[in-house]
């Protein structure tokens, strides 16, 4: 599950640094790719596991709480965060 996030923290970083982001904002930026990708692998277990078992409702949870916080770490860039937000709640879907 960690290696999945830590592609999701490169990608968030990678286009964060680009774009000229501060300390601050990099650490938000950090936080998010770090839930996104805790989420998207929850999501992804999820999904293989709902054709050969019942799916544990804690799981989903942890999914829901990792976007949560994905997004409200990126509440900071306003309008420009609305497409990663976008990209949480598409996550998030693919296990409904």
């Amino acid at each position: 599950m960690l290696k999945t996030a830590a592609l999701f923290i490169a990608s968030a970083r990678t286009g964060a640094i680009s774009a000229g982001a501060s300390k601050s904002e990099l650490e938000k930026i950090t936080t998010y790719g770090r839930n996104i990708g805790l989420a998207f692998q929850i999501v992804d277990d999820i999904v293989d596991k709902s054709c050969e078992s019942r799916v544990k409702s804690s799981e989903l949870r942890l999914a829901n709480a990792n976007i949560r916080s994905a997004k409200a770490s990126v509440k900071f860039l306003g309008g420009k965060g609305k497409i990663l937000s976008s990209i949480a709640d598409y996550i998030i879907q693919r296990a409904v």
